[in-house]
């Protein structure tokens, strides 16, 4: 039976990190997305996170297996920053790829600010077989009530991927928009039908647009948006 990653979650780390000296303050956790594999034996993950407009050196983790046990090798990922000027506001949005990686087994990785955990999770990877299981849903970027129910279930079917079909966030596809009604849903520290579920530090989500992800492409008026 596929173990269930959200005993993993270090969740007391999510929002500060570290002294006033070096302060670093994490706009989006670490969540997990699909990678991109160069050839039909491996597959790869990416993980992505944002921080404020201080840089910092992180460092990614991963081993095969549910747990940081030593009975396989660690490998290390190396971590792509990237500045963001969005709205007059810097940030820096990272990317970890993880490489390599075999069909139908599980993985652990984890977050560290130099030495300081900030984040773990795990995942499977995709299946060779001819059947996989994963969860449909749109319109569901409004930051309602509605939308915490749906991660909430969505988490107890534990898919092995989410489609979302358009309309992800409301109303007009802004960076401000998704901090605020899409990750904080979809990445919630414990599984709540109030509050979400913690889906995409463990689970890659496909998304599709609809009108409002693209109502703010005219970039002077919404410097955020797209």
């Amino acid at each position: 039976m596929r173990f269930r990653f959200a005993s993993l979650l270090i969740t007391t780390l999510l929002l500060c990190v570290l002294n006033p000296t070096s302060a670093q303050m994490l706009q989006v956790p670490p969540y997990i997305q699909p990678g991109t594999a160069h050839d039909l034996q491996h597959e790869s993950k990416v993980i992505v996170w944002q921080t404020d407009s201080t840089k910092a050196h992180f460092i990614v983790e991963y081993q095969k297996g549910t747990s940081f046990d030593g009975s396989a090798p660690l490998h290390h990922a190396k971590v792509h920053p990237f500045k963001l000027e969005l709205d007059k506001e810097v940030s820096w949005l990272y990317r970890a790829h993880l490489e390599h990686l075999e069909f139908d087994a599980d993985y652990v990785y984890r977050v560290r600010l130099e030495n300081r955990p900030v984040s773990q999770s795990g995942f499977r990877t995709r299946t060779v077989h001819p059947k996989t299981k994963f969860a449909v849903f749109g319109d569901c970027g409004a930051g309602s009530p509605g939308q915490a129910a749906v991660a909430y279930q969505v988490n107890k079917l534990n898919p092995d991927f989410v489609l979302l079909t358009g309309d992800n966030v409301y109303s007009s596809g802004l960076a401000s928009e998704y901090r605020k009604r899409f990750f904080t849903m979809y990445m919630a520290p414990l599984a709540s039908p109030t509050r979400g579920a913690p889906l995409m530090q463990r689970i890659p989500f496909y998304s599709l647009l609809g009108n409002h992800d693209i109502r703010g492409n005219d970039l002077r008026v919404y410097p955020d948006g797209m």
